[in-house]
């Protein structure tokens, strides 16, 4: 098996499943009402556990502090992932290099 720059070669079966496009449940992006439902119900998880563990106040402080980090941790991988799509953009033969 090759790694070249249009795809995996080779005539066995893992180069064979490397260069076919993602299909059904996995390709279906989710939409955003259901990520906004989950979410949130992970947040009143996290919540009701470190209430339970921490007691009312620090639980509270500590589930906000949790998910200040979380979202700021997307927003931050969002943005790097943007200047590589633009590096790729410009030399798509850079993300080939070892």
């Amino acid at each position: 098996m090759k790694l070249k720059k249009g795809g995996v070669r080779g005539s066995n079966r893992i180069s064979k499943a490397l260069n076919k496009p993602i299909e059904g449940k996995l390709a279906e992006k989710k939409s955003p009402k259901f990520i906004i439902v989950f979410f949130f119900v992970l947040f009143l998880i996290l919540l009701l556990f470190s209430i339970n563990e921490f007691g009312l106040e620090a639980g509270i402080y500590f589930a906000l502090g949790f998910a200040a980090c979380v979202i700021v941790l997307y927003f931050h991988s969002e943005h790097q992932r943007k200047e590589v799509e633009k590096i790729v953009k410009k030399h798509p033969w850079k993300a080939f290099k070892k």
